[in-house]
């Protein structure tokens, strides 16, 4: 079934009176027209594509994958794996790729068949956050416990950039803080839970490159308190890697259920 302009618009700002509560008015027209970034993803690569675009969604107690289709060819892909009793039961995206980061970057990563997709627009977009968004919605549905978090040994900058705009921009995500566990465990953030301990490579490097501070002592003139200390209240202040994600509403994954896309 097609939704009219009036109905999209209706299930738009519903969504967003559900994620924001009572607001103005005149605020939450703005919202519906222009929108927020993910509301601007679905006017640009959803709403325009029903009956074209649709998701494939494999949701268990191990894990998450989704495949975004383009008339049947296949330009997106997500897997988020569930870790168990380590890093706080979070769910670890693994892997996510679309075919058009595939196409503007020259690499092969996850191998789509460029040649079946006919719409330029998903060979040069920027529809990853589709994916993202999606995959946060499902994990934040089996509870109040459950968590994304992103690869911690290995997280190209577009990866870190998404997890950077839900760490500082956006009110709605939930964030519950990691452990590195590569840090001593007198020098940890909760050194006598291990429960929250998480592999830390990632953030470590993403530390050096942003602040150009080595996290662990190298010679006898290094401080170990004040290095992992220093470390230690980037990870709580600034670092979007060593952080769970989690929402208290669907909205997104609701509108792409009410568009007819998930087969």
């Amino acid at each position: 079934m097609k939704l009219t302009r009036k109905k999209i618009r209706r299930l738009i700002s519903e969504a967003i009176l559900k994620e924001l509560g009572s607001i103005d008015t005149d605020f939450l027209g703005t919202m519906s027209d222009i929108g927020s970034p993910m509301v601007k993803q679905l006017a640009t690569y959803l709403i325009p594509y029903q009956g074209r675009v649709s998701f494939e969604i494999e949701d268990s107690s191990i894990g998450i994958d989704i495949k975004m289709f383009l008339d049947g060819a296949q330009v997106g892909y997500i897997g988020a794996d569930f870790m168990a009793d380590m890093c706080s039961n979070c769910y670890m995206v693994g892997m996510s790729s679309t075919a058009a980061g595939e196409e503007r970057n020259d690499n092969n990563l996850y191998g789509f068949r460029l040649d079946l997709i006919k719409d330029d627009l998903f060979k040069i977009g920027s529809y990853g956050p589709i994916l993202y968004e999606l995959c946060l919605e499902l994990i934040s549905l089996k509870g109040k416990d459950s968590y994304m978090t992103c690869d911690k040994n290995s997280l190209d900058p577009a990866a870190y950039n998404v997890y950077a705009y839900y760490f500082y921009k956006r009110p709605d995500v939930i964030t519950k803080q990691l452990d590195p566990e590569r840090v001593p465990v007198e020098f940890r953030i909760t050194p006598n839970d291990p429960t929250d301990d998480c592999e830390s490579h990632t953030s470590e490097e993403y530390y050096l490159f942003n602040t150009s501070k080595g996290v662990h002592p190298q010679g006898p003139d290094d401080d170990p308190a004040a290095m992992y200390g220093e470390y230690i209240d980037y990870v709580k202040s600034k670092d979007p890697i060593m952080k769970g994600y989690r929402k208290n509403s669907t909205p997104f994954l609701n509108l792409v259920k009410e568009l007819e896309m998930i087969i």
